[in-house]
């Protein structure tokens, strides 16, 4: 996930706004059609993230969400702000909702305890349609997540669909469907056998073995010099855009 630029934060805002505005100079700088995926809630659904969401609320006399969690808005906004006058087209809200076996965790993979269904709602709004002051953007995020938390309530506790069924409901026979999941168990396939190749050959050979034990070291050691291989490619950036400038 670091070779490929994954947003990696330490939570603490002074630090990340620093890493956040590099990663997104980077992005602009070599002119990359970004679609970027962020979770404001910051974290999964699980007891502990519902014991800090909960508290947060009390704390800002916010109300107690039962089927989300808060949005910490400090870094939507910025990502907003910082993309706005770059090529920043629309921000799509998505809410999933699951009536059938709810997976919470790796655990719940390995059990079998896999969805059954899967339900997305989709918002689009298009950036000129977004507040342009940093505290009305906040309040916008805030409303469109209560507006999420009711929308959740009236699923789970009512007929489990978000609204009548929408005309772009996909068709699990249609054959789009059935050549995606034919692909997808290749690829299960191909990752089975591949690990279980890779396993034998560091078992079974002493220069795959030492190959295995140099990639683990260097990468441990460059994430606790370096920081990561991201943080090592923004370097790369900002090295060759002071000698570009030059």
């Amino acid at each position: 996930m670091q070779n490929v630029m994954y947003f990696f934060l330490k939570r603490r805002w002074e630090e990340d706004k620093g890493y956040m505005n590099k990663l997104l100079n980077y992005f602009i700088d070599i002119s990359y059609p970004l679609q970027l995926l962020i979770f404001p809630e910051g974290t999964d659904f699980c007891e502990e993230s519902i014991e800090k969401s909960n508290s947060f609320a009390e704390k800002n006399n916010l109300p107690i969400y039962e089927y989300c969690l808060h949005p910490r808005v400090r870094g939507f906004t910025f990502l907003v702000e910082k993309m706005r006058s770059k090529g920043l087209q629309a921000v799509h809200n998505v809410t999933v909702g699951y009536p059938k076996n709810v997976c919470y965790g790796e655990l719940d993979l390995l059990r079998g305890n896999f969805p059954k269904e899967i339900h997305f709602h989709l918002e689009r709004y298009p950036v000129d349609s977004l507040p342009l002051v940093t505290k009305d953007l906040e309040n916008w995020c805030t409303k469109v997540w209560a507006e999420k938390e009711e929308r959740l309530k009236n699923f789970y506790t009512r007929d489990q669909k978000f609204g009548a069924q929408s005309e772009n409901a996909i068709n699990c026979d249609s054959p789009a469907e059935r050549s995606a999941r034919r692909i997808m168990k290749v690829v299960i396939l191909w990752w089975v056998f591949f690990i279980i190749a890779t396993g034998y050959a560091i078992f079974t050979s002493t220069l795959v073995r030492w190959y295995f034990l140099f990639v683990v070291v260097l990468y441990f050691i460059q994430s606790l010099v370096g920081g990561g291989t991201d943080r090592l490619q923004l370097l790369t950036n900002e090295w060759f855009n002071k000698k570009k400038d030059r």
